[in-house]
């Protein structure tokens, strides 16, 4: 198996393949791997860092846990706190460093028998017969030009790149959705707030959204911000968009390859974890014979497409400028009716387990078709 891409998805989609037994060969040109900032964990990932072997290390590795996330509608009703449980022991999540995470979960697949190669450019895939049977691929500095790496699969993990899946459809995106993210590191002596809370809050009538996200050697401070208000060329610039095709035959696309579509309330990091253990067991099915490779790439397809579609709209439910005008009765109303309604509630419903720790966050053995990954929906207090 080829991975093509070593930041998050690919590292964890190696080792875990790795650990079952597969020739993982993971190829990554050196560049920036996603995220520079913080990220706030639940529950759910206990499940991957538990297969790992990873739950005691994440903690020496930095991380802090979490127990609480708070949302501030910004409509002067009391904020939403919401507790991060899970079944069993899993009832906190973490506040982690993504780069962090990353290099954790690297030098797992690593010791799992996962090979990295850090400085080889993967330039599209090879194709025979409609399938995907290798990549090519040029080494850094060399004038050779290209060669071909066979693989019996290919994992694209290559971030905005897509370096696979672009080779079978384009990006689309949704410019209208475009947010500037600005983050700002502190001391722990410097910031307020409490040591295991992400808080998030609405400010300026929706056009900003404020966090605030603890770690342990610092505490991120960032802003969400309208393009039309925010003129600092400093910002990272974040749209949802997804690929045209996310699998077919012989390769799938994992994390960001596949599509982003939260700015703020899921974590990138929490769905690139959930959605890489999910396609691991896919491949396993596949590779193992257990499955036909055509059947389950269909479903896999279904299924993150719908978990991509239902979070970029529950994101929007809660970006809407409109939600600082509700009154909290207004607000659960709309949310109730969101939950509850024929297009988004059974998903949404299945999602929440799936963070908490209680399934996983798409399974394509299922017949009932896709889980989706969304929001961990705060409850209002009292």
């Amino acid at each position: 198996m080829v991975v093509v891409g070593a930041g998050l998805a690919g590292a964890t989609i190696a080792a875990l393949s790795a650990g079952r037994g597969y020739r993982v060969r993971v190829l990554d040109n050196g560049g920036r791997a996603g995220n520079s900032g913080a990220e706030a964990l639940p529950a759910g990932v206990h499940s991957v860092l538990e297969e790992l072997g990873l739950r005691e290390q994440i903690v020496a590795a930095g991380a802090r846990r979490s127990e609480y996330a708070v949302l501030d509608w910004g409509n002067g009703s009391a904020p939403w706190r919401s507790p991060v449980t899970g079944p069993g022991s899993y009832d906190h999540g973490y506040h982690v460093d993504y780069a962090a995470l990353v290099e954790l979960i690297r030098r797992r697949a690593g010791e799992l028998g996962a090979t990295l190669e850090p400085s080889v450019t993967v330039t599209g895939p090879v194709v025979s017969n409609d399938v995907v049977t290798g990549v090519y691929v040029r080494d850094r500095g060399s004038d050779d030009g290209t060669h071909r790496i066979p693989a019996r699969f290919v994992v694209d993990a290559s971030g905005e790149d897509r370096v696979i899946a672009g080779g079978f459809g384009d990006r689309v995106s949704d410019p209208a959705s475009t947010r500037h993210v600005h983050r700002t590191r502190l001391s722990p002596e410097q910031a307020t707030g409490e040591p295991e809370v992400f808080h998030t809050e609405a400010q300026a009538d929706g056009a900003l959204w404020r966090w605030v996200l603890p770690c342990a050697d610092y505490v991120e401070v960032g802003q969400l911000r309208r393009p039309e208000q925010d003129r600092d060329s400093t910002c990272t610039v974040w749209t949802p968009w997804s690929s045209q095709r996310i699998a077919g035959p012989g390769w799938l696309a994992v994390g960001d390859a596949a599509g982003v579509s939260d700015p703020l309330f899921l974590s990138p990091a929490t769905v690139a974890l959930l959605a890489a253990q999910a396609a691991a067991e896919m491949l396993h099915s596949v590779l193992s014979g257990l499955a036909d490779g055509v059947e389950m790439s269909a479903r896999y397809v279904d299924a993150y497409t719908e978990t991509l579609r239902c979070t970029r709209e529950f994101a929007a439910f809660c970006l809407d400028p409109s939600r600082q005008r509700q009154t909290e009765a207004e607000l659960v109303r709309d949310l109730t009716g969101m939950l509850n309604s024929r297009e988004f509630g059974p998903a949404l419903g299945r999602t929440r387990r799936a963070l908490e720790g209680n399934g996983p966050l798409f399974d394509c053995e299922c017949p009932e078709g896709p889980l989706v990954s969304a929001l961990e929906m705060p409850l209002p207090r009292g």
